[in-house]
């Protein structure tokens, strides 16, 4: 049957007063821009207490308080949907009065009618009770959702709310592909890059993330394209192959930019260094700026366009910090302190070390910056606390004379014994 007939006789069973009818129609309508007749047909089902109309139709309220209205009639009449939105809006006060007691009954009543990921995910980063989350996660993961497997294999990986354990997070990253999640695939292959719970494995790891690599329209794709470009960069598990490495990179970018400014990064210092590509100094400050932050005027840009909501990003702190060297040392560009001291600012805010140290040299000589001995201690003693064994040596240095700090000999001795063994390393 073709579409238009299908419509036809979606057309004739809604006008016979079929409510299920009327919805599906309804929703047709609402998807391909004509709201009009999306209205009337969801308005026709809810009339007759539809729950999946009752919600759809709260989407054309003319107010807030008429759009609770449905919402409640919808999960008065068991639509998961409204009792998730209504959770929501009991949790933030938006058109309801904040009642976590009422949000509790409402997420508790749509995980019984099957959302229990959606539950999960409330319960989780809204109300922040970990306990409950994860019995809907489990829950769920149970029933065979791969998006709750997968929130457990992050849960136990990253040790959100509980002890870091590996090998529960690659069960449940397991199950998930079982299930054919290919975000849980491209976990695995970092699970086989460092060892965790499994044995270091670049080959395993490199044959899934080529597998995630070709999946198409499916962002995670653009994750395993810069990881592979690591491998070849760095010849784990392959022979070292800059040019393969430089167009995993820059495919990695087929996608949302900003979430891969490293890829920029790298792309930069492939430029800079001339490694797969002809050497060039102007596309490498080109790629590190747009790593370091300038790609976001198109991210703020995408987010107008779609009505998303901004988040403040901060930039790749290596590009940052590669940057603040270049304006420093006056190399490609002409020497200006005072954008050196900007992205060592912003680098170092995200905690890079190498940041940090020059900082402490730009208030130590007084570069741009007024010279301040101990903001240049600041600086270097944060740069030591990460293991830069120069900032060591100099936060000794200024121990044992009182230097931007109160002197003292027996601190002094001890930040030059960690400095004598870090360079002994390199004997």
């Amino acid at each position: 049957m073709d579409f238009n007939n299908s419509i036809e006789e979606l057309t004739n069973k809604a006008e016979q007063g079929d409510p299920e009818s009327q919805y599906i129609l309804g929703t047709i309508y609402s998807e391909n821009k004509d709201h009009n007749k999306a209205k009337y047909y969801l308005f026709k089902a809810a009339l007759q207490n539809f729950g999946p109309a009752e919600y759809r139709f709260s989407w054309y309220a003319k107010n807030e308080k008429e759009e609770v209205e449905w919402l409640l009639r919808a999960a008065s009449h068991d639509n998961g949907r409204a009792s998730i939105e209504l959770a929501k809006r009991y949790i933030d006060g938006v058109g309801l009065k904040k009642n976590k007691k009422k949000a509790v009954q409402f997420l508790e009543k749509a995980a019984n009618l099957g959302y229990q990921f959606e539950v999960a995910d409330i319960y989780e980063y809204k109300i922040h009770d970990l306990k409950k989350a994860l019995k809907w996660y489990i829950k769920a993961s149970e029933n065979g959702c791969s998006d709750s497997q997968e929130a457990l294999g992050e849960i136990y990986e990253f040790g959100r709310g509980v002890t870091i354990d590996y090998k529960e997070a690659l069960k449940w990253y397991n199950k998930a592909i079982e299930n054919g999640s290919v975000y849980a695939e491209f976990r695995k292959g970092i699970f086989y890059y460092f060892g965790r719970a499994v044995e270091l494995d670049y080959k395993k790891a490199k044959e899934l993330w080529e597998h995630v690599s070709e999946q198409k329209n499916h962002s995670i794709s653009d994750h395993a394209k810069q990881w592979l470009g690591y491998l070849y960069f760095y010849g784990n598990g392959v022979e070292i192959n800059f040019r393969k490495a430089f167009d995993y990179f820059k495919s990695s970018l087929d996608g949302c930019k900003w979430h891969h400014l490293n890829s920029m990064y790298m792309i930069g210092k492939m430029y800079e260094e001339g490694l797969g590509v002809e050497q060039n100094s102007e596309h490498a400050l080109y790629w590190y700026k747009q790593a370091a932050g300038d790609v976001y005027e198109e991210y703020y840009e995408f987010c107008r366009k779609y009505d998303y909501p901004i988040i403040k990003k901060q930039g790749d702190e290596t590009a940052q910090e590669r940057l603040g060297e270049i304006y420093y040392f006056g190399e490609i560009v002409k020497q200006d302190y005072k954008k050196a001291y900007e992205y060592f600012q912003k680098s170092s805010d995200q905690g890079n070390s190498y940041s940090q140290l020059y900082l402490g040299m730009m208030y130590y000589y007084g570069y741009f910056v007024e010279k301040n001995t101990f903001e240049a201690f600041f600086y270097y003693k944060r740069a030591a606390d990460q293991g830069i064994g120069l900032a060591m040596y100099l936060v000794a240095s200024m121990y044992s004379i009182g230097d931007g700090v109160k002197k003292n000999e027996s601190l002094a001795d001890l930040w030059f014994e960690r400095a004598a063994n870090y360079f002994r390393k390199f004997k």
